[in-house]
């Protein structure tokens, strides 16, 4: 059996996240903000208990 699930990008894909990216910055701005707080309360949340 062959495994031919190569890895290849979709062009139209990158075409459309780039365009999302240059019609609103501030929001993925945004979006990356949120996506490091939501990290940083999963971080101290899963280090509680090592304070109780």
């Amino acid at each position: 059996m062959s495994n031919n699930a190569t890895h290849t990008e979709d062009p139209d894909m990158l075409e459309r996240i780039k365009s999302m990216a240059a019609q609103s910055p501030d929001t993925l701005l945004q979006d990356a903000v949120g996506a490091v707080a939501l990290m940083v309360m999963l971080y101290g949340a899963l280090h509680l208990p090592t304070l109780v």
